[in-house]
């Protein structure tokens, strides 16, 4: 018996062959189009849009309502009346109208918005969105049974405009540990930048900074700049007018970094005719700028630690700035951290320092946020926590 296949058996190989290759054809086709098709995200349409459960939607403007006698707490409580005796809501604002969501409120809504709204908010309390064919902004929201609100968003940038507020994109990468202490912090953020200072190299803002500081991108670029920067403004104290802001910079290169600084305050003391003073703090040296007399408390100083420029709106700011150790968590994603139970005491000595009653004291409606970003798939992804006040009587 011989050892070839018949014929028969060729030609039943061969169709099996053929109807194989024919579905992977079809399978990959099939694939091809579903890559094209346009995801539930992409099917919103352009504008500002917020739907979702109304009864959740409500906790969170209640919240919202309690910053009293701002612009947030009034939109806040019209939109509340707008959405009472709903159940599911839908309030939209098409690109390029000028409209509220107020004012564009549907209760009980039916139709294709409302029906795309429903299946990109997958189950979260509400989702809002906002953009247009470059830009889009997506968030989904809770609210847990003690008040707390949980946010995730993801932002998409396909534009080619470079703005300042790029520079606060997050990266990829994790930041580096903080060097600022977060010891009497109202807020601080560590941020890794996507965009770096890419974003303040054009534009009439940019151009009005180099003109009066000396600030530039050469400038930048001679920090030798590691990647990560901090910002922490801390409480103030009795008869401050200005609560102590610092900033650091990252460095790879301390000494490549501190003539760099060096030429920026020799700039502003031939543009202003401040007077240059060497100040050391904590076994870092640097230098301050007074005679400024251009805001209240303004004298800039800076120090250079191994690690970081730490800059600061005055002696005071620099020395809160490294008054303690900072927090020795090593970070996973950039970040802002804002200690809302902390402002009622900041705001009392700042309306003291003032000499000015100003309204009722704000009452916040949460303690604590906190922010964390990164860069994932293109896109932006964010995750916030509003944490809950502490009851009053409680210890924070």
């Amino acid at each position: 018996m011989s050892g070839r296949p018949r014929s028969g058996a060729k030609r039943r190989f061969a169709r099996a062959a053929a109807s194989l290759g024919a579905l992977a054809l079809v399978g990959a086709l099939a694939l091809a189009g579903a890559s094209c098709r346009p995801s539930a995200e992409e099917t919103l349409p352009a504008g500002t849009l917020w739907a979702g459960d109304a009864a959740a939607a409500r906790r969170f403007l209640t919240a919202l309502e309690g910053l009293e006698q701002t612009p947030l707490a009034v939109a806040a409580g019209d939109l509340d009346r707008r959405l009472a005796g709903c159940r599911r809501f839908v309030a939209f604002c098409p690109q390029g109208k000028t409209c509220t969501l107020a004012t564009n409120v549907t209760c009980e809504p039916r139709g294709t918005l409302a029906a795309e709204s429903d299946v990109v908010r997958a189950g979260a309390g509400w989702l809002f969105a906002r953009g247009d064919a470059e830009r889009r902004f997506l968030a989904w929201g809770d609210v847990d049974a003690s008040g707390g609100v949980q946010v995730r968003a993801r932002f998409h940038d396909d534009s080619d405009a470079a703005e300042p507020w790029q520079a606060l994109l997050p990266a990829r990468s994790a930041p580096a540990a903080p060097v600022l202490s977060e010891r009497h912090v109202l807020a601080h953020l560590l941020l890794r930048s996507d965009r770096g200072f890419s974003g303040l190299g054009g534009g009439e803002g940019a151009a009005w900074a180099e003109r009066l500081y000396g600030l530039s991108g050469e400038l930048f670029a001679a920090m030798a700049l590691e990647g990560t920067s901090e910002l922490a403004v801390y409480a103030p104290g009795p008869n401050e007018q200005v609560p102590p802001m610092a900033v650091a910079l990252h460095v790879r290169q301390k000494d490549a970094a501190v003539a760099a600084l060096e030429r920026l305050v020799a700039n502003t003391q031939q543009k202003w005719g401040a007077t240059r003073e060497d100040f050391e703090y904590g076994g870092h040296r640097g230098a301050c700028l007074g005679d400024l007399d251009l805001l209240p408390g303004l004298a800039p100083c800076y120090l250079a630690t191994d690690r970081a420029l730490v800059l600061g709106w005055n002696r005071l700011s620099v020395a809160v700035g490294l008054l303690s150790p900072p927090a020795t968590q090593v970070p996973t994603a950039s970040g802002l951290v804002v200690r809302l139970d902390r402002f009622p005491a900041a705001d009392a000595f700042l309306r003291d320092a003032w000499r000015s009653g100003g309204g009722p004291a704000v009452r916040y409606p949460w303690s604590r946020l906190a922010l964390r970003g990164s860069k994932a798939k293109g896109a932006y992804a964010l995750e916030l926590r509003l944490d809950p006040a502490t009851p009053a009587g409680e210890a924070p």
